[in-house]
């Protein structure tokens, strides 16, 4: 029999509250919100934690300082390099393991870190 195979290009569809109003931001519909939306649908759990956003003073400073600029550490995330790869990963092998896949099929360059960290999920 053929077994269901999921590619990483393929995405998840996911709807956030919709409202009239054309200052609709992500800000405005509540991180609260976006986070009920995420929880709606089952993932690996591989992000445990939100990762810490730091601020960057030394590159605002040299940049004019016109503008105070922060990093979201990312790199903190498990696998391998962890990254917002390892978000979708988390997203992507629970639907292809639910389907009943068990095979991933992606592509990437030969130090592809997509490749490294599907490989590790």
């Amino acid at each position: 029999p053929t077994l269901p195979v999921l590619t990483t290009g393929q995405s998840l569809t996911m709807s956030l509250p919709t409202t009239n109003s054309p200052d609709t931001t992500l800000d405005s519909l509540g991180s609260a919100a976006a986070r009920a939306t995420l929880r709606a649908h089952p993932s690996r759990g591989y992000v445990q934690i939100e990762p810490p956003v730091e601020p960057m003073p030394r590159l605002s400073k040299e940049l004019g300082g016109a503008v105070e600029l922060f990093v979201k550490r990312d790199d903190l995330l498990p696998l391998a390099g962890g990254g917002s790869k390892t978000r979708k990963l988390d997203y992507l092998v629970q639907q292809a393991l639910d389907s009943g896949a068990d095979t991933l099929v992606t592509c990437g360059a030969v130090q592809s870190n997509h490749c490294r960290l599907t490989a590790s999920a």
